[in-house]
């Protein structure tokens, strides 16, 4: 009867395989998410370059709380393209009324760009008026304007670099039939 004995040569191998193994796989993952977002990079940085823009009209929002996303179609040369993409927790949109500007390449319309910070202006009877900011993160910022007799809320991004202060007030402009599309001038 032969029997298999564990020798140490035997145990040391066994142990590199297990312990190397989950190495190795989380190291691929990990490369593959950093090419993942030199990809991205290398796109947006294509989408700049190109710097054509066209309007875009919301779809939909998720209301997964882990990730939401937005998704939006526009139209290049006549033909449709629909974009999903990423936003912020705090932000709503309203799919039959607003309208955003996209960025995109001209070579690669499917490849784009959602400017949900700032929508356009769909007709001209748009009210400008001052905001008074709110709530202030590192991220968003919350502010508050009066809507007829009503005092209006709303979250955007905060811009990378720029520094706002609770009791700030700034100029916003929107759409008489569309008070929550609103348009905050931070600069």
């Amino acid at each position: 009867m032969n029997t298999y004995t564990f020798s140490r040569k035997n145990i040391i191998i066994a142990i590199c395989v297990v312990c190397i193994t989950p190495l190795m796989v989380l190291t691929a993952i990990k490369i593959s998410s950093f090419l993942e977002k030199a990809r991205e990079a290398e796109i947006m940085q294509q989408i700049r370059n190109s710097n054509t823009r066209t309007k875009c009209r919301a779809l939909y929002q998720s209301a997964d709380p882990g990730e939401r996303r937005a998704g939006v179609e526009y139209f290049v040369g006549g033909r449709q393209y629909n974009k999903e993409q990423i936003i912020s927790p705090d932000f709503s949109i309203d799919r039959d009324a607003f309208i955003y500007e996209v960025l995109y390449d001209s070579k690669k319309p499917q490849n784009s760009w959602v400017n949900f910070d700032k929508p356009l202006m769909t007709n001209r009877d748009s009210i400008r008026t001052g905001a008074t900011i709110e709530t202030v993160t590192d991220s968003t910022i919350t502010f508050s304007y009066e809507f007829l007799s009503d005092t209006l809320y709303c979250t955007k991004a905060l811009p990378k670099g720029k520094t706002v202060k609770k009791g700030d007030i700034y100029a916003i402009e929107y759409e008489f039939n569309h008070p929550k599309q609103v348009n905050l001038e931070l600069e």
